[in-house]
């Protein structure tokens, strides 16, 4: 099973393998706030800012919450098809704006 992430502003998609935060990213933003960050197995990727930890924290709560169902929905798919071969799957996540913006 694949999960893609669509950054914040919307202008890019990644397949990551997961999510973590971090206060500094390549001096890209000021030194406050939070970037979120998909990581795959050979980059990482910038994908939101939030400005404080709390909020970076809740984002990726709703990414395990997100790949957790999808996880339990492809396991009955593959249930009821038989085999992991016929079952192709991917997902989407959105990364949400800050609401302290």
């Amino acid at each position: 099973m694949d999960i893609w992430v669509r950054s914040q502003d919307k202008e890019s998609i990644c397949k990551v393998s997961g999510l973590t935060f971090s206060d500094e990213c390549d001096n890209v933003a000021p030194k406050y706030g939070y970037f979120l960050i998909g990581t795959s197995e050979f980059c990482t990727y910038p994908l939101g800012f939030f400005k404080n930890k709390e909020d970076a924290l809740q984002v990726i709560n709703e990414f395990q919450d997100h790949v957790y169902r999808l996880e339990q929905e492809y396991l009955l798919i593959v249930a009821l098809a038989g085999s992991f071969k016929r079952c192709p799957h991917y997902d989407i996540f959105q990364i949400p704006e800050d609401k302290h913006v």
